[in-house]
């Protein structure tokens, strides 16, 4: 505090004006970025669609593309997203399908099989599980959706026996 003092009556007043204009000021500051951004997202987004080209985009949904591939037309907040659709690879599909069997001869199977038993989960219901868990859920164990499952798990476990040591 004893720089003010030493500051000319002129620079004083200055820093109160600042000061006062700061304080004034401070709820548009803050949003002063957001605005900004929003302005510059609007820009950059394109226009704005009316009512009746947003009716037109939602009855057409996909358009046909020059090479073969669909797009997808999304509505979003009065605006057109556009989604790129790409077919998945027959060789992709061959090699996923024997994880996913399909349910005719799921059928076949059940009815040949004169052997019931009173499983408290249904054989088929843990493998579609199991295919649907550890082929798209989680692809491979190195992949970013396993570390975040298993960091999720591992907080989850520490945050039990955290409340456990607190209880007793």
């Amino acid at each position: 505090m004893a720089v003010l003092p030493s500051l000319r009556p002129s620079s004083l007043r200055l820093l109160q004006f600042i000061f006062v204009l700061l304080i004034l000021l401070r709820s548009r500051l803050i949003s002063l970025p957001k605005d900004s951004l929003e302005r510059l997202r609007d820009a950059t987004a394109g226009k704005r669609l009316s009512a009746a080209e947003l009716t037109e985009i939602l009855q057409r949904i996909y358009v046909k593309e020059s090479d073969g591939s669909r797009t997808l037309l999304v509505p979003y907040r009065n605006r057109l997203a556009k989604v790129p659709i790409r077919d998945t690879p027959a060789d992709l599909l061959a090699s996923n399908a024997r994880h996913f069997p399909s349910q005719s001869t799921d059928l076949v199977n059940t009815k040949n099989s004169k052997k019931k038993s009173k499983a408290l989960l249904d054989p088929k219901f843990v493998r579609a599980l199991r295919a649907l868990l550890f082929h798209i859920a989680i692809p491979s164990w190195k992949s970013k959706e396993a570390l975040i499952l298993a960091v999720h798990s591992f907080f989850l476990v520490a945050r039990t026996v955290l409340s456990v040591v607190v209880a007793r």
